[in-house]
């Protein structure tokens, strides 16, 4: 859906908040405008049904405004961390330029600037584990290039599907250079309901793969996890007729003002041909 930047400037201060904050005034404050132009972007949100009223007339996102709000946020962090590290750009007004930047520019030359950013990248972290002996091959199976892939986090003592599985944004990306591949997941907050019925927010705090010898920690950058793919199981769905790859992650987790213990779980990726 096409949003413009004054839009996407509502979705993502709305997207950080959380539902008691969300009033008319403290948007309108965070914003620097006035409460009936927050009323009327409101409204236009709703009729586009990114937007719905929750309880006590909360305005909260809809599915399809989280989701394109995520997609606004993933592409946003690519373009701040690069004005970050090669331009030496202030954080905050990296941020700013970023935004602008993705909105200005037309679709086509964001997607190719993005594209070139993430190669370059995933080149950089595959050279740095190359002659690494457990490095997967997507040699016959993938050409280079960027991918969106399915995925499922599973929880290595008993194979059901892992809480972990809602604090990553869905799909992954995954960026096939000379045969090897990086896979980078995208973290989002998630919201638990306790026992005695408060809802706590988490979100991931450590990731680590298996590297075919041991688990290594790898640092959130851009907004993502990315990580090169290495010891991949590979299978193949007869059912679903398409291949599929397991790899070993640790992830720990952090609830409210806990920090949860470290979890061992299967990432399986899906290959559509």
């Amino acid at each position: 859906m096409h949003v413009t930047l004054s839009q996407a400037r509502y979705l993502i201060t709305m997207y950080h908040m959380r539902d008691r904050e969300r009033s008319m005034s403290k948007i309108a404050s965070s914003l620097g405008v006035s409460k009936p132009s927050v009323t009327n972007m409101i409204n236009l949100f709703i009729e586009k049904g990114m937007v719905k009223k929750g309880s006590n007339f909360v305005p909260t996102l809809t599915v399809q405004g989280k989701k394109t709000t995520e997609k606004i946020l993933q592409k946003h962090a690519v373009l701040k961390g690069y004005f970050l590290r090669e331009l030496a750009i202030p954080e905050e007004q990296a941020g700013e330029d970023a935004l602008i930047f993705l909105f200005d520019l037309s679709e086509k030359s964001v997607g190719n600037f993005i594209k070139k950013i993430e190669m370059e990248t995933a080149r950089n972290r595959i050279d740095a584990v190359k002659d690494h002996t457990c490095i997967s091959s997507f040699k016959g199976i993938l050409e280079d290039g960027i991918y969106v892939v399915e995925f499922t986090v599973f929880r290595k003592k008993d194979g059901g599907i892992s809480m972990g599985n809602k604090g990553f944004l869905h799909p992954a990306k995954l960026v096939v250079v000379q045969g090897s591949g990086v896979l980078s997941l995208s973290a989002i907050p998630v919201a638990h309901k306790a026992l005695l019925g408060d809802v706590l927010r988490g979100r991931l705090a450590r990731f680590f793969y298996w590297n075919g010898e041991n688990y290594t920690e790898v640092e959130e950058q851009d907004g993502a996890y990315a990580f090169p793919v290495m010891d991949m199981k590979w299978s193949y769905d007869q059912e679903k007729h398409l291949d599929y790859g397991t790899i070993e992650i640790k992830v720990q987790a952090n609830v409210g003002i806990l920090n949860m213990p470290e979890s061992a779980a299967n990432l399986t990726v899906y290959f559509n041909k």
